[in-house]
């Protein structure tokens, strides 16, 4: 039925990565953005349009720290959330790219059940600017689940690996991003009427967008 590849579908989008990288490259010491951010997995032939909203602050010149709403999962009584932290591991250097690591922290709970999850998180990105407005970056998230011997969405995996790819557009104020995931890259999914395949035979593929909006300019 119907109602059975939704919820499948929503179970999907809610899980492993469900919305843009929040921060690639650590923001300027004493920043603060503010955005939200809209996408999903695509099931038959259609991204799911999830939202959030989310927040960031540069700690000091390596380190930021991010937050996260999931909007439409607490639409369907679920309290989701995403906080953690960017590390600039490495600045750039010409065509070297620089490199970052997120650690991050996904809880979710039930408003009806009270069943609560927190799944950790840990993805390096690699980044190229070019000029001053422009980024692409490649990175890995990788997903634990820790209590993967639950899943309904066939076998469960303790480990359930993304592949993102991303362009931002960096402007005095405002940043806009796109970006395209290759989702549980390791696993067969499988939601009751719905096709969620991709150019590789496993996991599903999203797309993002996220508008992200300086409170104040450090430079």
């Amino acid at each position: 039925m119907m109602w059975k590849w939704i919820a499948g579908a929503l179970c999907l989008g809610f899980l492993f990565s469900c919305n843009a990288t929040r921060v690639v490259k650590p923001l300027d010491k004493g920043e603060w953005q503010v955005g939200a951010d809209v996408g999903g997995p695509v099931v038959n032939g259609s991204v799911l349009p999830l939202s959030g909203l989310h927040f960031a602050h540069g700690m000091h010149e390596r380190l930021s720290f991010f937050g996260g709403l999931h909007t439409t999962a607490l639409a369907f009584q679920t309290l989701q959330l995403d906080f953690g932290w960017c590390y600039g591991v490495a600045k750039q250097k010409g065509f070297r790219p620089g490199v970052s690591i997120n650690t991050v922290f996904n809880p979710m709970l039930g408003l009806r059940s009270g069943a609560f999850r927190l799944y950790p998180e840990i993805s390096p990105n690699l980044y190229w600017e070019i000029g001053e407005k422009h980024m692409i970056y490649a990175g890995m998230a990788n997903w634990f689940d820790p209590t993967y011997g639950k899943v309904e969405i066939g076998k469960g995996y303790i480990w359930n690996p993304a592949f993102q790819l991303g362009y931002r557009l960096q402007l005095k104020r405002i940043n806009l991003c796109a970006e395209y995931k290759l989702l549980n890259a390791n696993k067969d999914l499988k939601i009751p009427q719905a096709t969620v395949n991709t150019w590789t035979g496993k996991g599903a593929q999203g797309f993002y967008i996220s508008f992200n909006y300086r409170l104040n300019t450090i430079k």
